[in-house]
Order: structure tokens, then C-alpha cells, then sequence
């Protein structure tokens, strides 16, 4: 019938959320090798300013093979884990749903459709993760009385977090340092630009390992608290059950 609200019913997300951190870790690792491999070239062209003895032209067209593959690699990886990323939150948005009373500040394919928006994105992502993480606090959304039953045996959880914060503001702070450094590549005029744009992509790529990996503990995390919010959600369910009969 029109006007009544179905609320989802919970379904674990261990499941994504292994492959979902599998494929943020495998991000991390490529990453690992693009810097390495940037290392590299800075080391080459470092060489070719002071005159000392450079590779040689196959060793050369290897090492840049190799950041060709590295950067492909890359890209694929981003655009899966991304994939994979919007089906995790979706899931866990929908399971905040199943086990909580209170209404989000954002319906699960708004909260979806959000990170398409060009610029918008940019707010969005945090505020709907933040959301996310206070929605997901088991503390919250329980009765009186099993709060007062469980309180010492009950774990606290906390509504805020820095990390969303931190991993935000490294992915905008890589991102800016990404475009310096293809400014620098296409106004590049001696090998001193091309060691200085090198760097820079070795800076963008740092700074978003960090938050990657600042990304794998949050959604660990999350998926942990959801968990033990529908742990804590059926068992006063069954006391009230009781409670009532």
C-alpha cells in the first residue's frame, strides 16, 4: 500500500567488505610501485643533469614500460574498487536502516547518485560518510532498559571521528598536487622541471596511499560497528519481546 515505509532487513556485509579492503590493498600496492618506479626516474634523470653515466636505451624503454603498465594497472584498479566502493556503502547504508529508528540524512541512492556530481562531490563524499559513521554507532538507538541492563558489559563507541577528516582532506590534498604536477609536466623546459614534476607525482601518489589506507581502517570499522549495532538491536528486541508477554 502507498504511504507505508518497508524497512530493509539487515544482510551482512563481511562479505564486501573483504573484497572492498582486497582491492583497496592491492590499490596500495600498486601505488607502492609507481612511486618506487617515479623514484626511479627522478634517480635517471638526476644523472642525465650532472653528466654521470645514465641507463641505457633498453633499460630506459623498460623502466618507462613499466610506469605505463604500473599507471594502467592503476586505473583499473581505481575504477573496480570504486564499483565496489558504492555497492559497500549502499549495503551499509540500507543496514543502518534495518537496525536503527532514526532517519538518515540521505536516502541510499542519493547518497550514490551524490558522488557523480561534479564539485559536489567534494562535500558529499565526507558528509555522507560522516553520516554514515554516527548512524552506525551501536550506542545509540537502544531502550533504556537494556542499556541499564548491559552497561557493564557494553563496549563505547564514539559518533565522530578524525580519520574521515584526515582521509578527506588527503585524497583533496592529492588530487591538487596531481594537477600541479601535470602543470609542471607541460610547461616542462629542462630535465630540472621533469625531476621537479616527478616529485610531485611521487607526492600525489604518497598522499593517497595514506588515505587509502586511512579508508581501509574505516570501513573495517564501520562494517564492525554495524555489526555489533545488530547484535545489540535484536537482543533488545527480545527483551522487549519478553518484556511485553
Amino acid at each position: 500500500m502507498a504511504g507505508i515505509k518497508v524497512t530493509p532487513t539487515f544482510s551482512s556485509g563481511h562479505l564486501v567488505t573483504t573484497l572492498l579492503t582486497l582491492l583497496l590493498v592491492m590499490f596500495v600496492l600498486i601505488d607502492l610501485i609507481t612511486i618506487a618506479l617515479g623514484y626511479s626516474r627522478v634517480v635517471y634523470l638526476s644523472h642525465m643533469l650532472t653528466g654521470e653515466e645514465v641507463l641505457s636505451h633498453t633499460d630506459l624503454t623498460a623502466d618507462n614500460d613499466g610506469q605505463q603498465l604500473a599507471r594502467t594497472a592503476l586505473i583499473a584498479t581505481y575504477l573496480i574498487t570504486g564499483v565496489v566502493f558504492l555497492i559497500w556503502l549502499y549495503r551499509a547504508r540500507r543496514n543502518v536502516l534495518a537496525v536503527s529508528s532514526r532517519g538518515q540524512r540521505y536516502s541510499s541512492p542519493w547518497a550514490i547518485g551524490l558522488f557523480f556530481v561534479p564539485f559536489l562531490n567534494l562535500y558529499y563524499s565526507y558528509d555522507i560518510v560522516t553520516d554514515l559513521w554516527k548512524q552506525s554507532n551501536p550506542d545509540v538507538g537502544l531502550s533504556d532498559a537494556f542499556l541499564w541492563q548491559h552497561a557493564s558489559t557494553l563496549g563505547q563507541y564514539s559518533s565522530k571521528t578524525a580519520l574521515i577528516g584526515v582521509c578527506w582532506g588527503l585524497v583533496i590534498a592529492s588530487a591538487v598536487v596531481a594537477r600541479i604536477s601535470s602543470t609542471m609536466g607541460s610547461h616542462a623546459t629542462d630535465i630540472s622541471d621533469l625531476i621537479n614534476e616527478s616529485y610531485a607525482v611521487m607526492i600525489s601518489d604518497a598522499l593517497r596511499t595514506v588515505a587509502i589506507i586511512i579508508l581501509i581502517v574505516l570501513v573495517n570499522r564501520i562494517d564492525a560497528r554495524l555489526e555489533e549495532k545488530h547484535r545489540r538491536h535484536n537482543l533488545d528486541a527480545a527483551m522487549q519481546q519478553v518484556a511485553r508477554s
